[in-house]
């Protein structure tokens, strides 16, 4: 027995395959290829080895069934010499790779062949095709037997197959599939007895075990097997549809599809709401998700299906408030009572308007969570988070104030509001018509006023006489506005040098405006003049101007003595 066997084998690959056989679960496995490789560069297959130079035999096992396959055993003869390795297990679709060596080349034909489960000890599918042989020449001229590895040896649809092998006799070849159209393109070639090449699985391939063979001009070949796994399609919805979901980077929109997924392949998924929604959950038929509650997180392909996003979108809670509470608040054309609340999307622009209650006016809002537009009666409110918007409502006031026609406000009027006396200024809380009635006159600081009219806060006149029937719907400001008396003032122009020569001719001012021009007595007539103090001013050429005040409380006469210009 060879030292060697006592046993490097050792597992270099393991590759997965997830076929969907038809046939009941169960392990087949096979030896799929046997070659040599230099012991000084291993890796790499060779046709020949010299005499006396180290090399190994390399064999790949894999279990084409879809069950694993447990405990079984590897015997390897070399020419008279036997070994066994193992016990070792393998998985449905593994491909395990097995060496011995090294060992040293010597002259003549030499054959190897490598048997798994020798003994029969795992029921297999097929118990026709556990062993491989090869045979080799060292230091002759025999012809070695033509290799043939497919890397990987499992995928689905669009997998690209590396193609290699050795010892080939002729310079052009094919692969030829069974059943066929594994392959879209089957022409390869050949380069100093190595085939090399890349191969695509066509679209069209069906999801079962291809045998692959090459086949040579010089009609030398060798096989290997090629499973295809069978793919599925996901479909992917965003509810609301306006949602997005991204499959492994690409932004899918909703009811779109992605096929060529394999049993077991992860996806990458990241659910990406619009603006105004947030992400809620994931709901699946066909694949299974890692967190039905994660936004961005995984799925595993078990079968056709869909995935679904579910997109809530963001409300704000906003409370109405009315004071007093009998009021109300219209909002987006509905009564909201108070302490009513509603829901609306963040962001939303929603009008309202405040109802007072009878006998009340609206006074103005109050928000915090929200904004208001204005203070007016009908506006609009901004959600922006939770919140609450308040209608403030007040009885309507009524202020009635006295004051002169030349502007000054005075107190003391005695006016009568409907069957009651108030004394100007004051307030009353009124709403609805309401009768008022001024004095004719009042006497201030001994000068008697006379009633002229009513006003209110704009100017605006709402009657010449003392009584007023006025409808109160909001609040106001009524004014009793009275006249002051009107008196005659003489106004006489001397030389201040005589002090009795007269002036004519000469232009009176009266508060910066002319008011007459003195006649031939020196003298002008002023009538219809205010009490209290007046700015007087007389101009005359060759005179200094004169400027001077005057104050009334009655009827007058003035002289004014100007002095000659130097």
């Amino acid at each position: 027995m060879l030292p060697f066997l006592a046993f490097l084998l050792v597992l270099l690959v393991c590759l997965s395959s997830l076929a969907n056989l038809a046939y009941a679960a169960s392990p087949d496995l096979t030896v799929e290829n046997v070659w040599l490789e230099k012991a000084s560069n291993p890796g790499e297959v060779v046709s020949s080895v010299a005499s006396g130079e180290q090399f190994i035999i390399v064999a790949s096992v894999k279990n084409i069934g879809d069950a694993p396959g447990s405990g079984y055993y590897l015997d390897v003869y070399h020419d008279s010499d036997f070994g066994r390795g193992g016990p070792d297990s393998i998985a449905a679709g593994e491909v395990q790779v097995w060496y011995v060596g090294p060992l040293t080349a010597q002259d003549g034909s030499h054959t190897t062949r490598w048997i798994v489960d020798p003994d029969n000890q795992i029921a297999e599918a097929n118990e026709n095709d556990n062993e491989k042989d090869l045979t080799f020449t060292i230091g002759g001229s025999e012809t070695q037997s033509p290799t043939l590895m497919l890397a990987p040896t499992s995928g689905r649809v669009g997998t690209v197959v590396s193609v290699t092998g050795s010892n080939y006799q002729g310079t052009t070849c094919q692969l030829i599939s069974s059943p066929l159209g594994l392959f879209s393109s089957q022409l390869c070639s050949i380069a100093a007895d190595a085939l090399a090449g890349t191969f695509t699985v066509d679209s069209g391939a069906t999801a079962q075990i291809y045998t692959v063979t090459v086949q040579t001009d010089a009609s030398d070949s060798a096989a290997n097997t090629f499973t295809v796994l069978q793919t599925y399609s996901v479909t992917f919805y965003s509810d609301p549809i306006s949602g997005i979901v991204t499959v492994d980077g690409a932004a899918q929109t909703n009811n779109q599809t992605q096929s060529g997924y394999s049993i077991g392949q992860r996806v990458h998924v990241v659910a990406s709401p619009l603006s105004g929604y947030l992400f809620t959950s994931w709901e699946t038929s066909g694949v299974s998700v890692d967190s039905s509650t994660s936004q961005d997180t995984y799925v595993t392909v078990t079968g056709d299906g869909w995935l679904k996003a579910h997109f809530t979108l963001i409300t704000c809670t906003v409370t109405f408030y009315s004071e007093p509470s009998s009021g109300t608040i219209t909002a987006g054309g509905v009564a909201e009572s108070d302490s009513a609340t509603e829901a609306y999307a963040s962001g939303s622009r929603v009008n309202v308007v405040a109802n007072p209650p009878s006998g009340y006016v609206f006074s103005s809002w109050e928000a915090n969570g929200v904004s208001v537009d204005s203070q007016s009666q009908d506006t609009y409110m901004t959600v922006s988070s939770n919140g609450w918007v308040r209608a403030h409502f007040a009885q309507p006031q009524v202020t009635v104030k006295s004051k002169s026609i030349l502007g000054a406000e005075f107190s003391g009027a005695r006016v009568k509001v409907d069957q009651s006396y108030y004394t100007t200024p004051f307030s009353l809380t009124l709403q609805g018509m309401h009768s008022f009635a001024a004095p004719s006159s009042v006497t201030i600081k001994k000068v008697t006023y006379t009633f002229a009219r009513w006003e209110d806060e704009s100017g605006n006149a709402l009657s010449t006489t003392t009584s007023l029937s006025y409808s109160i719907q909001s609040s106001k400001t009524l004014y009793a506005v009275y006249s002051p008396p009107q008196y005659s003032v003489t106004i006489y122009a001397y030389d201040a040098t005589s002090r009795k020569a007269v002036i004519a001719g000469a232009s009176v001012y009266l508060d910066g405006n002319l008011v007459g021009t003195t006649d031939s007595r020196g003298s002008v007539v002023l009538k219809g003049i205010y009490p209290g103090a007046h700015a007087l001013e007389i101009h005359k050429d060759g005179y200094v101007d004169y400027v001077t005040t005057i104050t009334l409380s009655k009827s007058a006469t003035f002289q004014a003595y100007l002095n000659r210009a130097s």
